[in-house]
C-alpha cells in the first residue's frame, strides 16, 4: 500500500491503525485460492422453515468443527444460511451436503449450492463466528 500511494509504511500503519480504533475496518482475512490448494469452493445457500434461534444455534454448532465448513453466514438474502465449503471433490462435497439434510430436515425447507472459482461476497445479517 505504501508504494501504490507514495506514503511510508508508517503512514499506512497509522492511517489502517485509526480505521481500526473508530471500528471502521473490524477484521481482516485472507483470500485464498483453494484450487491451487486441491480444493473445490462451493456456497451452500439453506432456507429454513420458521425456526426459533435455538433451532438455528444447533445447525451452527453441529458443523462447527467441520474443517471442510470454513464459514457460515446469517444472510438478510432470500435464503437464511449461507455455508461456505471447501472439499477434495464433489463426493466429499455430496457427502457434506447430505449430512446437512440428513441432521436437519425438520428444520430445512429448501437447499441450493453452486460451485466457484473464487469467493463471492453477498450482504449479511451477521458472520457466525464459531472459531471463540
Amino acid at each position: 500500500m505504501s508504494r501504490r500511494l507514495d506514503v511510508s509504511i508508517d503512514v499506512v500503519k497509522s492511517k489502517v491503525n485509526k480505521l481500526i480504533k473508530k471500528e471502521i475496518i473490524t477484521r481482516f482475512y485472507a483470500k485464498i485460492d483453494f484450487s491451487k490448494l486441491g480444493y473445490d469452493f462451493y456456497k451452500v445457500f439453506l432456507y429454513l422453515k420458521c425456526v426459533s434461534k435455538g433451532d438455528l444455534q444447533k445447525i451452527i454448532n453441529y458443523h462447527s468443527n467441520d474443517p471442510n465448513i470454513i464459514n457460515m453466514v446469517i444472510q438478510i438474502s432470500s435464503w437464511d444460511l449461507e455455508f461456505e465449503i471447501m472439499a477434495e471433490n464433489y463426493l466429499q462435497y455430496n457427502k457434506i451436503v447430505n449430512d446437512i439434510k440428513l441432521n436437519f430436515a425438520n428444520i430445512i425447507s429448501n437447499l441450493e449450492s453452486v460451485i466457484l472459482s473464487e469467493d463471492m461476497l453477498f450482504p449479511a445479517k451477521s458472520v457466525v463466528d464459531y472459531s471463540e
